[in-house]
């Protein structure tokens, strides 16, 4: 662990909602399943991580590429369109 200078004028607040977010079961369970569903869209478009996506495109690139990926029915047509964009 080490500090990290914190700039002058600089204040912090720390508040409690004393509101539960729950977090375990159902929600639990959808969060996982968008989680590894956007992780297999990754590698299967080539990237290891969203940051390496990223260093590629821009965000609103992404944002096309996704809305040509769900517009898209056959698995072939995508494979092929995904491998010519990476390449």
């Amino acid at each position: 662990m080490s500090s990290v200078p914190v700039p002058e004028g600089w204040v912090f607040l720390i508040a409690h909602s004393l509101t539960t977010a729950e977090k375990s079961g159902d929600v639990r369970s959808k969060y996982n399943a968008r989680r590894t569903a956007g992780s297999n869209a990754l590698h299967g478009l080539g990237f290891h991580s969203f940051g390496q996506a990223l260093e590629r495109y821009s965000v609103e690139e992404l944002s096309e590429l996704a809305a040509g990926i769900s517009r898209m029915t056959s698995s072939g047509v995508f494979c092929m369109w995904s491998q010519k964009l990476i390449a």
